[in-house]
């Protein structure tokens, strides 16, 4: 900036100095990004105005509205909440896109980089009535370095996506006692700067809070190369500077030894020509690549879109009753993994969440042995189950390999109902297809795959992927499972039949199974149910479009409950 505060385009590298750990080094390349030109900086809205000149309409941008749940008293948080979506309406442009984090024990991206301001609305609108945010107190614990992690890894979401970020952090944090303040600190300004990341803390009651912000505050923004607010009480300013400083930056580029960078380190960078003042971090540091697998690993956990592969799928599916109030849920990866002669270890880590937290998390290395014929990759399929009580959840996994490298992941929503007493629950069909030569493991390591009614249905050498995308081809062996239970005491008769079907686009049967009576067995803890795994041989569908239907039915005829899904053959 200038003297004024304006900003200053049209730099170049011969007008900077640059140090490291104190050491001087030679600045190779600089490139500015500067569309507003010589902009002045934001001023504090006047008693009642509510618009502002847009800064930069038409420049992508991406800002985190983050909101630091553990230093926000309960009747702050919907107030901040309301005046986010006031900043919003006001100054966001068309082309900005905005993620919505909440920092809580955990990460949570409540909403991702969108730049529709419906959805970020909404957002907003959700999470004040959201009883696992507004009502409960997310403590730093005894040493501190939980909150602080939870920061850093926020910045290594920010770093997943290209381009200078932004923080708006609302938070009322004073000085957070911490056990290893100073280390906890350069480690957030480290990752930040790796992940082009400048923290604007927004504190609500700058002026009540008895003259002056936190200082932990106040080195989030001059240690990531942002900006505090420290005077005034006009809560809009810091997304607001926010916006005009990511609109006009330099990016400097400078040959460091990474061996000696392993660290955080200082980082000072001044400017040759008098008159001018410069932000920028103040810690830098040359992660080792166990560290990047790491930090990518965090990231994708709490964002897993930007390291989403469309050959990596993830599923869920409630399958029978496991009490009153639970269902025994499956949940499956499908991946292909790239094998050498030797074969090829997997790291797999999944964690099931509801309400944005998470309720379980899995861990596993696998070995995929090599394909015959010499193929380069082999299909697999991880199948795991557990009880879940009903409700919408979250499914996310990350693969990676041993040394952290070829990072992937896959998310999905499923529902688990809830388990009525005394009414026939009829789930499914799902269906999925044989994989010749493919691999098929169960999460938990001690069950033999081999033994299972899937595994015995597969045959030895075989492995199957869930039908997600409702297709098969005419040489595919075609597998469906549906289940029929009953909670308490079983409401029908003896003579009820399940009936499965496969109809073509005029509603005509193209296949059918032979009917089998409703015979209920036990589960245990009251839960009766009959399950059935099918399979339809290849070459008994032509090309087309059909309907898989599961319907039970009484003697004559009248339908009790009935599944169906969509199927393509090609």
């Amino acid at each position: 900036m200038d003297k004024t505060g304006k900003t200053v385009p049209g730099l170049t590298k011969d007008d900077f100095t640059m140090t490291i750990g104190g050491l001087p080094v030679t600045i190779t390349t600089v490139d500015v990004e500067c569309p507003v030109g010589a902009m002045a900086d934001p001023v504090p809205l006047k008693n009642g105005q509510n618009t502002v000149d847009m800064v930069a309409p038409g420049t992508k941008r991406r800002v985190i509205f983050a909101f630091d749940y553990t230093f926000l008293s309960t009747t702050m948080r919907p107030q901040v909440l309301d005046a986010a979506e006031y900043m919003l309406r006001m100054s966001k442009t068309p082309e900005e896109e905005v993620m919505i984090v909440a920092l809580t024990s955990e990460v949570r991206v409540e909403q991702k980089f969108t730049n529709d301001i419906r959805q970020l609305v909404a957002t907003l609108s959700r999470m004040k009535h959201d009883a696992t945010l507004w009502a409960r107190d997310f403590p730093i614990g005894v040493s501190g370095a939980s909150y602080y992690k939870n920061i850093a890894t926020m910045m290594d979401v920010g770093g997943s996506y290209d381009g200078a970020k932004a923080v708006v952090y609302f938070s009322q944090a004073g000085l957070v006692g911490a056990s290893m303040t100073d280390i906890y600190h350069e480690n957030v300004a480290a990752h930040a700067t790796a992940a082009r990341t400048a923290m604007y803390p927004n504190e609500p009651d700058l002026i009540g809070s008895g003259g002056g912000a936190g200082e932990t505050l106040v080195r989030f923004a001059n240690e990531t190369g942002g900006r505090m607010q420290l005077l005034g009480n006009d809560i809009t300013l810091p997304y607001r500077r926010a916006q005009r400083d990511l609109s006009c930056r330099y990016t400097i580029a400078a040959s460091v030894d990474p061996q000696q960078q392993v660290d955080p380190q200082t980082l000072s960078v001044k400017l040759k020509t008098k008159g001018m003042t410069i932000r920028t971090p103040e810690q830098i540091q040359v992660f080792t690549d166990e560290a990047k697998a790491l930090a990518r690993a965090g990231a994708a956990f709490v964002d897993p879109g930007p390291f989403e592969r469309p050959l990596v799928r993830a599923f869920g599916f409630s399958a029978i009753p496991a009490g009153t109030d639970k269902w025994d849920t499956l949940l499956a990866v499908n991946f292909p993994a790239p094998v050498g002669p030797q074969g090829a270890d997997v790291n797999v880590r999944a964690v099931v969440r509801q309400d944005n937290q998470a309720v379980k998390e899995y861990k596993r290395t696998i070995h995929v042995d090599p394909p015959a014929a010499g193929a380069t990759s082999r299909p697999v399929t991880l199948l795991g189950n557990m009880p879940l009580k009903s409700g919408q959840y979250d499914l996310t996994v990350v693969l990676t390999d041993p040394k952290g490298g070829e990072l992937v992941s896959a998310s999905t929503d499923f529902v688990v109902p809830q388990v009525i007493d005394g009414l026939l629950l009829l789930r499914g069909p799902i269906m999925g297809r044989v994989v010749p030569g493919g691999l098929f493991l169960k999460g938990n390591p001690k069950e033999n795959a081999e033994n299972t009614r899937l595994g015995k249905v597969l045959g030895p050498g075989n492995g199957f992927e869930p039908l997600i995308v409702q297709e098969l081809e005419t040489k595919d062996t075609l597998l469906f499972y549906w289940s029929a239970c009953v909670s308490g005491e079983n409401p029908l008769g003896d003579d009820v039949v399940v009936a499965r079907t496969l109809t073509n686009a005029k509603g005509e049967n193209a296949y059918a199974y032979t009917p089998v009576p409703l015979k209920l067995q036990s589960m245990g803890k009251d839960i009766s149910c009959l399950d059935m795994l099918e399979t339809l041989p290849p070459g008994k569908l032509a090309s087309g479009d059909y309907h898989l239907n599961v319907t039970v039915t009484h003697p004559n005829g009248d339908v009790i409950a009935t599944g169906t899904q969509p199927l393509t053959v090609k």
